[in-house]
């Protein structure tokens, strides 16, 4: 099976999308606002591992119109102390936010099964190239006929595809 490097690409770029598509109701009508980091916390991943492993948090500050909130930023990414990151949050829920950066979006937990289908779509394309390197072609005798058999031209014959 031949998959063309456009088509590739597109599925590629699907992938890609994901991130915004998860979070395209907050991107689209959470309230804007930007976030200060101003700590860094560490956090017990007990729950997930049978020994004692603490994973470090940033913590970024920000304001609506009633009050300040603090959130985590992404598991294990350290943002600079003092660094400014636009954000976008519920009205109806302040602590529901995504983080409008590259890290904040990409490095969500969401992101996790749709990593881990691109690196297997990445292998799969990397695998059919190296089998079926060059698209099928086609003898300038055969023709197309109705329900995608191969018709020769020069017989009656029909062959299926």
């Amino acid at each position: 099976m031949y998959i063309s490097r456009k088509y590739f690409l597109m599925i590629s770029l699907l992938f890609f999308l994901v991130p915004f598509s998860a979070q395209w109701r907050l991107l689209l009508f959470g309230e804007k606002t930007k976030g200060t980091v101003v700590r860094y916390v560490n956090r017990n991943s007990r729950e997930l591992y049978t020994t004692d492993l603490y994973t470090r948090f940033s913590v970024i500050r920000f304001e609506t119109p009633n009050r300040y909130y603090e959130i985590t930023g992404p598991e294990d990414v350290i943002y600079p102390l003092g660094k400014t990151i636009t954000l976008y949050y519920d009205k109806g829920n302040p602590e529901k936010i995504v983080l409008f950066s590259f890290t904040g979006l990409f490095f969500s937990n969401k992101m996790i099964v749709p990593g881990v289908l691109l690196l297997m779509w990445f292998a799969f394309y990397i695998t059919m190239r190296q089998l079926y390197p060059h698209p099928p072609s086609i003898n300038k005798n055969q023709v197309k006929g109705p329900g995608g058999y191969l018709k020769n031209n020069n017989s009656n014959k029909i062959e299926k595809e």
